[in-house]
């Protein structure tokens, strides 16, 4: 494969394997006179890596957080059968 040449910093770059980050952003959305599109708040993020190197995905294969809420509230969006993605 030929060289690629990055024009802002001059320098030769060969191309390797490619690298990616999968995120997933879990949001609880309740309706709002003040938002058109409902107030919204992250409650847990999830990242997984995607790569040939096998050496850097087993570094941090995947990530997992959960973010503490404001309120009961907005807890009880999140445990509303039908809010949920995997309710019938």
């Amino acid at each position: 494969m030929a060289d690629i040449t990055d024009s802002e910093e001059g320098d030769r770059r060969r191309p390797g394997v490619l690298r990616a980050v999968v995120l997933d952003v879990e949001a609880a959305v309740r309706p709002s006179a003040q938002h058109s599109g409902g107030e919204r708040r992250i409650y847990q993020l999830g990242a997984v890596r995607l790569s040939a190197d096998a050496g850097w995905v087993d570094e941090a294969p995947e990530f997992e957080a959960w973010l503490r809420l404001p309120d009961p509230e907005w807890e009880g969006l999140i445990h509303t059968q039908p809010l949920r993605a995997d309710s019938p």
